[in-house]
């Protein structure tokens, strides 16, 4: 489970070729604004995680990616119950006795099922959008810087 930060430089014939004379540098300070992007994200992330074992949050990770014409950050974790923390889950019966109940209270004697349902935390999502405005202007700031303006 990942978001996604994606920028794709396009414009006119005269942007392209500014582009084109400066593109490695354009591209480093880039990939440099989206990977401090990245790191803003996680750490809001992880502020915002919800703690049982610390699995999850220590799961949090960024990936930057250049592929032609565009550069990729991605920040999210490999934890499989990932999405059920970040977008909640239905209503639906657990077994009373299972193991995550009874680590938090509930009863370990009985036998029988119990109601569980949660709205999701929303951590990726919301350190996402708590730094977007931030990660464009990072963005836009590195590529005026690289371009000499």
């Amino acid at each position: 489970m990942s978001l996604e930060i994606s920028v794709k430089l396009t414009g006119s014939e005269a942007v392209m070729k500014l582009l084109r004379n400066k593109g490695d540098k354009i591209n480093d300070a880039m990939v440099e604004a989206i990977t401090h992007g990245a790191m803003a994200i996680i750490g809001d992330a992880k502020k915002n995680c919800p703690v049982d074992t610390g699995r999850l949050r220590n799961s949090i990770t960024s990936e930057i990616k250049k592929n032609s014409g565009s550069i990729v950050g991605k920040v999210g974790t490999n934890v499989k119950y990932a999405p059920h923390v970040e977008y909640g889950f239905k209503k639906h019966l657990a077994p009373i006795g299972n193991e995550w109940l009874t680590k938090h209270g509930f009863p370990k004697s009985k036998k029988g099922f119990l109601f569980v349902k949660s709205s999701g935390v929303r951590f990726l999502y919301n350190a996402y959008m708590k730094n977007f405005s931030r990660i464009n202007i990072m963005i836009k700031n590195a590529v005026e810087g690289a371009v000499g303006k």
